[in-house]
């Protein structure tokens, strides 16, 4: 019987890993794409390379994540024939290749499937949606094209046609568990929300255009509203950001369903739209403070930072005026998980005439003890409400900083070459070998900017556009952040 559950210990996991192995050999190398064929050869640059529909070079570790996110599929847990692709990974080993399909499931699994075989059969392995959250985080998922604006109106808020992306996080009760509510004395239900009944509303930024990647703003109602406030409308605008919502998640809804909603509205703005995928954050007020709170503690994998408005939930109990006690409202991040929190900027914003006033100063107490890059705007005057649009740009400026910064030294160091190289290149005149590695050094330089896009279309590797697009001013245009964390 021991050697017979030995056997057994030992053969599971190869028929899981058999479907990574090419020609009975482990591949080498894993290009994705978004469903066609990778060119050869692959373009060296990142930017060059998501122009031609490719996604990303796994390498070893991200080998070794697959497999281990893979998990056998029963005969009852088969994709369907109708299910969309969301990435092909095309595997090789020596001189053979092999081409698998991650597909998406209506509830939001992830399947990975061999082609089909004679008979149509095809191998599928159900993977974890959690353990591959470092994977498919930064994967692109945009199709739309980068020359031709969305059809939906800048600046202005605009229902979404469904059928909406499931979020690449699944809030079920495993996922709870892990990232939430480890003990065992907490009581929940699981998110069971209905993709298919929701309604989610979107507004795109002003002079929005494909070519200039948006970040992202999901918005969580304590209403069922949805629609992302006019508020945040003018900080979006100045920052290039989308800001996302969805309908019939307010206070009174199970609090999984609205985080989850939350993972949903992300997921489905990052297929439809180009997407900036160092910027996205949340944000919510009041009962969506407290789950855009809990947002960015345990999963600061997904969020790059949040904007808690007129509420606050955090790890730890807390005291308040007198002897009120506040009690935590979800488990304190494993190790891991609590040191990438620390790099995600949080902002709270309160005021004195605010009823969670005291209790937000406690858990900023909290938060300020474990080191973490959280600011409290301490509006005077303000009650229960969302600031108005001058103190919000103010806000989400500071959010949006870190990358701000970063990207403003990159913009100027390529709008100065591209300057130079104008300067000494002849119009019309063929690109000798040293002007195109010069292009190259802009485009790898300042990728998505409009100098790498000036590049790209001389050296023939984008078609030129008619009219600029209109893009979000530069860095030093935007709204100014009020000092450091």
């Amino acid at each position: 019987m021991r050697t017979l559950i030995a056997i057994l210990i030992i053969l599971v996991p190869l028929a899981r890993a058999d479907i990574f192995d090419v020609g009975g050999r482990r591949p080498t190398s894993i290009i994705v794409t978004q469903g066609g064929t990778p060119p050869d050869p692959l373009p060296a640059l990142p930017m060059l390379r998501r122009l031609a529909g490719v996604v990303a070079e796994l390498d070893t570790q991200g080998l070794i994540t697959l497999r281990g996110a893979a998990k056998s599929a029963g005969s009852r847990d088969q994709p369907g024939a109708d299910w969309p692709v969301a990435f092909s990974l095309f595997l090789s080993a020596g001189d053979r290749t092999k081409r698998l399909d991650m597909l998406r499931a209506p509830d939001g699994r992830w399947f990975l499937v061999d082609v089909p075989d004679d008979r149509g059969r095809r191998a599928a392995v159900i993977l974890d949606a959690d353990e591959i959250l470092p994977l498919v985080r930064d994967w692109p998922s945009y199709t739309g094209g980068y020359d031709l604006p969305a059809p939906d109106t800048p600046g202005v808020p605009t229902e979404l046609a469904p059928p909406f992306t499931p979020g690449w996080v699944m809030l079920d009760d495993a996922a709870v568990r892990r990232r939430l509510h480890r003990g065992g004395s907490w009581d929940f239900d699981p998110a069971d929300r209905d993709l298919t009944r929701q309604t989610m509303f979107v507004r795109l930024p002003r002079g929005y255009h494909p070519r200039q990647p948006a970040g992202v703003l999901v918005w969580i109602d304590p209403t069922d509203q949805g629609s992302p406030p006019a508020n945040y409308w003018d900080a979006c605008d100045q920052l290039n950001l989308i800001a996302v919502g969805v309908m019939d998640m307010g206070n009174e809804r199970p609090v999984f369903n609205r985080l989850q909603s939350a993972f949903d509205a992300l997921a489905t703005v990052c297929r439809r739209y180009s997407v900036d995928h160092e910027r996205l954050y949340l944000t919510g007020f009041s009962g969506g403070g407290r789950c855009t709170s809990r947002l960015w503690a345990c999963f600061a994998d997904v969020w790059n930072g949040a904007i808690a408005v007129g509420a606050l939930d955090v790890y730890e109990q807390t005291h308040g005026d007198g002897r009120t006690v506040y009690p935590p409202a979800f488990d304190k991040p494993r190790p891991p998980m609590l040191a990438l929190a620390r790099s995600r900027r949080l902002a709270v914003v309160s005021g004195p005439g605010d009823f969670n006033y005291v209790p937000i100063r406690a858990g900023m107490k909290v938060l300020d003890d474990d080191k973490m890059t959280a600011r409290f705007f301490d509006v005077p005057g303000l009650a229960h409400e969302i600031p108005g649009p001058e103190r919000m740009n103010e806000v989400v400026a500071w959010i949006d900083e870190p990358v701000q910064l970063r990207r403003a030294e990159a913009r100027a160091a390529g709008d100065l070459a591209m300057r130079e190289f104008l300067g000494s290149h002849t119009p019309d005149a063929p690109l000798t070998e040293p002007e195109r590695r010069a292009l190259e050094a802009i485009i790898a330089r300042a990728p998505w900017t409009p100098s790498a896009w000036s590049a790209a279309e001389l050296l023939g590797l984008a078609p030129v556009v008619a009219d600029e697009p209109a893009v979000a001013p530069a860095p030093d245009a935007a709204p100014t952040p009020a000092g450091g964390p």
